[in-house]
């Protein structure tokens, strides 16, 4: 019941937990960056100066699970996508979908995807690693940007993906380690605060590094 009662943002103060209380096993863990681009950390139709603030924690996260196994999962968007009839244009040019610098040395050994929509549970190349993955995996950690879009998206489906089969993986969002942008009518605080207690209300387990 308590979830479901009182204020959500005491309740994500309390539930987002230290990512060291949690017993990982790194053989079965893998790590899942999304949108660590220059094109949303540094620049872009979506980028905000909060940003830079969860490098330092990207790179701890990656750091703390170096023998786990590795995602990058990018936006790569051609000027006629889609998404762009929604969002600003972002991630267009070839300098803006590069992986961070701080995080080249994770990349290197890691599986990288592009992706044409927020979801990377849609992105073919997202869609095969977890095909030959999924089976040895018992923990997905999730960080990088948008946390109440692309973050959430994919923590959600991966939850409802699990559920639906009765399987028990957990799925784990590094809440420091995430940001989303701001705008006039979009309050990056606020939407990361209600994004963190919509995502804990579906079983995801929100943590701090």
């Amino acid at each position: 019941m308590g979830i479901f009662t009182g204020n959500f943002e005491r309740i994500v103060t309390e539930r987002t937990l230290n990512i060291r209380k949690l017993l990982l096993d790194p053989d079965r863990t893998a790590i899942i960056n999304i949108n660590t681009s220059e094109g949303i950390f540094r620049k872009g139709g979506l980028w905000s100066p909060h940003f830079s603030s969860a490098i330092p924690q990207l790179v701890r996260v990656n750091e703390y699970l170096l023998h786990s196994r590795k995602v990058f999962a990018v936006d790569y968007h051609s000027k006629k996508s889609t998404e762009l009839r929604i969002f600003p244009e972002h991630c267009t040019e070839d300098d803006e979908c590069q992986i961070l610098a701080e995080l080249d040395s994770f990349a290197s050994n890691a599986e990288i995807v592009v992706k044409n929509c927020a979801n990377a549970m849609f992105c073919t190349g997202f869609l095969k690693w977890f095909a030959a993955n999924s089976d040895t995996l018992d923990n997905y950690i999730l960080a990088g940007a948008l946390t109440d879009i692309d973050i959430m998206q994919l923590a959600l489906s991966l939850r409802s993906y699990f559920n639906e089969r009765d399987l028990k993986p957990k799925i784990i969002v590094v809440v420091n380690a995430c940001r989303t942008f701001s705008a006039e009518s979009h309050n990056a605080e606020e939407f990361q605060t209600f994004s963190t207690y919509n995502m804990l209300l579906n079983g995801i387990t929100c943590v701090n590094i």
